[in-house]
């Protein structure tokens, strides 16, 4: 088994970009996101999304918005979160990455 491929490195970058994002290095943070050996997980996104949340960063709460919803689109979770953080900046048609919720679907409700 490589290193890389350890359960470990993904909770040591996941760690990382939280201290680093909650700590207002949010460009620092979405900088390691692109830069990771691998794919970012949804926790990641999670994360970073939620630390982008104090500090108003639109820009960078949209690009993780979207990656959350295309990895979680079936989390009515993951959508009210999303909706929420649209709604406090007066956003409020554009949360959820610009879906709309319907009865039709089914929704999951884990947490990540």
């Amino acid at each position: 088994m490589e290193i890389m491929d350890s359960p470990l490195v993904s909770m040591h970058y996941a760690c990382l970009i939280e201290l680093l994002a909650c700590a207002g290095c949010l460009d620092e943070a979405f900088k390691l996101i692109k830069e990771m050996p691998f794919e970012p997980s949804k926790s990641i996104w999670g994360s970073f999304l939620t630390c982008c949340r104090p500090y108003g960063n639109l820009e960078l709460s949209d690009i993780a918005d979207k990656k959350l919803a295309e990895l979680e689109s079936d989390n009515v979770l993951i959508m009210l979160l999303l909706s929420t953080l649209h709604a406090e900046v007066g956003r409020h048609g554009d949360g959820a990455g610009g879906e709309v919720m319907t009865n039709e679907r089914e929704w999951t409700y884990g947490v990540g």
